[in-house]
């Protein structure tokens, strides 16, 4: 039996409601945002407004539909139950552009989560006033405005765009709290005093809760659309015709570990399919498209360290990939054995051998540890057995497939995208085997060889 749709109901001043199939109708925050620290920053026009009140809403609906049933339930039928159905209200400047994406939209969030969506835009009575720039002076049309993450493919990958030859950058970030954002300013302040002319714009956003914390769904699959939208917002304002993402090919891909893992329990956001989607949504919902590129969809992470050559060991000590101490405000210490920190330390390792600055607690954790480190090892002979021909490919996932429109839009030729496609995953087993290979794989004591690994 399938479960019954959650509806979702946010008003003009963000207020977010739960209505319940009784009839009552739960208060469950206010959405806050802001754009804090950033004096020149004025407000969005009318379809930049839209766009991002939608994504912001979907992120917090999101937030608050949680995928285990409550109560006692066997975890057969907790997976039986996974997939939601969420159902959105939201007032829209203009409503019936949105209505016309609607099937579109739809579709993108269905890949992101794996989840039915529905929505009901209506028509809202507020409108600010007129908009003003978000920069006093005029911005170059060749300025690169990129999402940034704080994450090594954000850093070194913005480090070598500036190595290629990009002249000026806008470094979009989204966050829920200031300690996010002072280690990203950090990230940016190294690349500055290496000389990229690079400014940071932070977007920020968070629930306030009426009247206590509700328990929140931890996957959140949704934050990389609010961050693709807020960057298009931004790219849109200052009459720029693209985003950039940095992110490499295989962490774009992020190809299920194993055969236990399915659809988006690994994230979509960066996929390219999801890429090309977004691309035809803003397209769509904006008074101009904006283009989304992804210089590294073809490459590793091992090869966009290489690309930033002899300054990646100052890079790497201030970027962030850690998925356990993202929230520590403390320190910039990496635990060492979530798929985050191993696929960071393959790629340091591929780039600069021992010389890796970063410190990594490797010790198993209650989030992550044994699974990951043994999955990461067994991915490797997947990557490995799998890279021959496309065909193979797709049996690790058959969304691979969806890649090939990406390509082909940016004018590959099928073959050539396969053949491009296999030779990374090829060069992704050798960071890898070279890696678990090396005394500095973390031993918990699990995985002792690639041939344990296969068993």
């Amino acid at each position: 039996m399938a479960r019954a749709p959650e509806y979702f109901d946010v008003d003009e001043q963000g207020v977010l409601r739960h209505p319940r199939a009784d009839g009552a109708c739960e208060m469950i925050g206010s959405i806050q945002t802001s754009r804090r620290n950033f004096e020149k920053f004025g407000p969005f026009d009318q379809s930049e407004r839209d766009l991002v009140r939608l994504a912001v809403a979907v992120l917090n609906a999101d937030r608050q539909c949680l995928r285990r049933l409550p109560g006692r339930h066997s975890e057969e039928e907790q997976e039986a139950n996974r997939l939601r159905s969420l159902r959105l209200s939201i007032p829209m400047e203009n409503p019936e552009r949105w209505k016309h994406a609607e099937e579109i939209l739809v579709r993108l969030l269905r890949f992101m989560t794996d989840d039915q969506w529905m929505f009901d835009f209506t028509q809202a009575v507020h409108t600010p006033g007129e908009p003003l720039p978000l920069f006093p002076e005029h911005v170059p049309q060749e300025t690169e405005l990129a999402l940034f993450s704080g994450g090594l493919d954000s850093v070194a990958g913005l480090w070598a765009r500036h190595r290629a030859g990009a002249r000026r950058f806008i470094a979009v970030t989204a966050y829920g709290d200031n300690a996010k954002l002072a280690k990203r300013a950090s990230a940016i302040g190294a690349l500055t005093s290496l000389g990229v002319r690079v400014e940071l714009l932070g977007f920020h956003h968070h629930l306030r809760w009426t009247p206590v914390k509700r328990a929140e769904e931890l996957s959140q699959r949704t934050r990389g659309f609010v961050f693709f939208s807020i960057a298009a917002a931004m790219a849109s304002a200052l009459r720029l015709s693209a985003v950039a993402t940095y992110e490499a090919g295989i962490g774009a891909l992020n190809v299920p570990a194993n055969d236990a893992q399915i659809g988006a329990q690994n994230t979509r956001a960066m996929h390219p399919w999801s890429l090309l989607q977004l691309e035809r949504l803003f397209k769509m919902v904006l008074d101009r498209p904006i283009r989304v590129e992804a210089p590294f969809l073809l490459q590793t992470k091992g090869e966009v360290c290489r690309l930033a050559g002899a300054d990646l060991e100052r890079l790497a000590q201030v970027a962030m990939s850690c998925d356990e101490t993202e929230a520590r405000k403390a320190t910039l210490e990496h635990c060492g054995v979530c798929t985050s920190c191993l696929l960071r330390r393959a790629a340091l390792r591929a780039a600069m051998g021992d010389a890796d600055p970063t410190i990594y607690r490797d010790h198993a954790t209650k989030t992550h540890g044994n699974y990951d480190v043994q999955a990461f090892a067994a991915q490797a002979v997947r990557f490995r057995k799998a890279c021959h021909s496309f065909d193979q490919l797709m049996h690790l996932d058959p969304d691979i497939r969806h890649a090939l429109r990406f390509h082909a839009d940016r004018g590959l030729t099928r073959c050539d995208a396969e053949r491009l496609m296999c030779e990374m995953f090829s060069r992704q087993a050798s960071e890898a085997e070279a890696f678990i290979a090396s005394d500095r794989f973390p031993r918990l004591p699990l995985v002792a060889s690639l041939q344990e690994a296969t068993r």
